[in-house]
């Protein structure tokens, strides 16, 4: 994923609407390029401004923290698409080797 593109999906990734199957790239390339994580910090300063200026909440301002947050959220939602992937290949791989076994036991009986 290049600059262009990682800016391109600053609000989808702040709002949690970024496809999980591209979120890795997209934080790889924010861990790997200053100017980006930046952008990023950046946005979600003026994320948190305009959503304590929406609720007319006295809150701390802490666009760092929330940073840190949407970095965790990010981190947990690569976790859990990569065990729901590693989920899927080993279903597929039963499911392949139980139509091998049904084949084999079907030409041993001789239905073939």
């Amino acid at each position: 994923m290049d600059c262009r593109e990682t800016c391109a999906r600053l609000e989808d990734f702040f709002h949690g609407r970024l496809p999980a199957d591209e979120l890795e790239p997209f934080m790889e390339h924010i861990r790997s390029c200053g100017e980006c994580e930046e952008e990023l910090k950046s946005y979600v300063a003026i994320e948190v401004g305009l959503e304590q200026l929406d609720d007319d909440s006295s809150g701390v301002y802490d666009p760092e923290g929330t940073y840190r947050d949407c970095m965790e959220r990010a981190k947990t939602r690569i976790d859990w698409y990569l065990v729901w992937k590693s989920f899927q290949y080993a279903m597929t791989a039963i499911a392949f080797w139980f139509a091998i076994l049904a084949l084999v036991l079907q030409a041993k009986a001789g239905l073939f």
